[in-house]
């Protein structure tokens, strides 16, 4: 994901959360907020692969392959819990060693 999209996500969880707490959030509360890190586009990706090896696992054990079967549905529903879950990382993570804060106040 570009910081563009990093930068928008990160100001719209900041303000939540401190329109939830009542009161501005602290540089280190900031860095501490995690954000999605994965495109929605993978993440549909990923949903629909999940869909089609746990069915192919089902189709795979009405057929008499249990084996096979078995180790497609539940890589299936790994991948579907991957995709559902995705991947969050803090902000500080996230940018890589690059200040968030820079880009949260416009000075980058």
């Amino acid at each position: 994901m570009n910081t563009e999209k990093l930068t928008r996500q990160a100001i719209r969880l900041a303000q939540r959360e401190s329109r939830k707490r009542g009161r501005p959030l602290t540089k280190e509360e900031v860095l501490k907020l995690r954000v999605q890190t994965v495109d929605p586009w993978v993440r549909v990706l990923l949903t629909l692969t999940g869909v089609a090896l746990a069915g192919l696992g089902i189709w795979s054990m009405a057929s008499e392959a249990s084996g096979p079967g078995i180790a497609l549905l539940l890589f299936g529903i790994l991948t579907l819990g991957a995709s559902i879950v995705g991947w969050r990382k803090s902000l500080e993570a996230a940018f890589n060693g690059v200040d968030p804060l820079s880009f949260l106040d416009g000075s980058c």
